[in-house]
């Protein structure tokens, strides 16, 4: 339990709170924004799956955060703090699709299939898809 509470602790930290401030201030206003949050959505879902995380809770407590979040740069005090008057439809669809999509690819870079024996280890579904196997 405890290693489960420390591995969403850090995935939120990151995925969360570290890349999109950092992706946010260098797009700003940019629809750049959308296609950058998605190769960063990637990312962190290939980090999720290499820690072995399948995001079922994690998913709705992101959206919960990025709701709040987005909130919170909506008001006039952030738009005067930050400098600039925030473009909604871009910051609210790259950054729902960021989540949405990293815990989609978490989920499916960890399914797995059995193409042989039934009682035999599982293979990873993109392998498959990719011809690794």
């Amino acid at each position: 339990m405890i290693i489960w509470i420390g591995k969403s602790l850090l995935i939120l930290g990151i995925v969360h709170f570290g890349v999109p401030t950092v992706v946010n201030a260098a797009t700003r206003n940019s629809w750049a924004k959308l296609p950058v949050m998605l190769f960063c959505a990637f990312v962190a879902g290939a980090f999720m799956a290499w820690l072995r995380y399948v995001p079922y809770l994690l998913f709705f407590v992101w959206l919960f955060l990025t709701y709040y979040t987005l909130q919170a740069m909506t008001e006039r005090k952030f738009e005067s703090e930050a400098g600039m008057r925030m473009s909604k439809p871009v910051f609210y669809v790259s950054s729902y699709s960021y989540a949405v999509v990293a815990c989609l690819l978490a989920w499916f870079f960890q399914m797995e299939i059995v193409t042989g024996d039934p009682s035999g280890p599982g293979t990873p579904l993109w392998w498959h898809l990719l011809g690794l196997i």
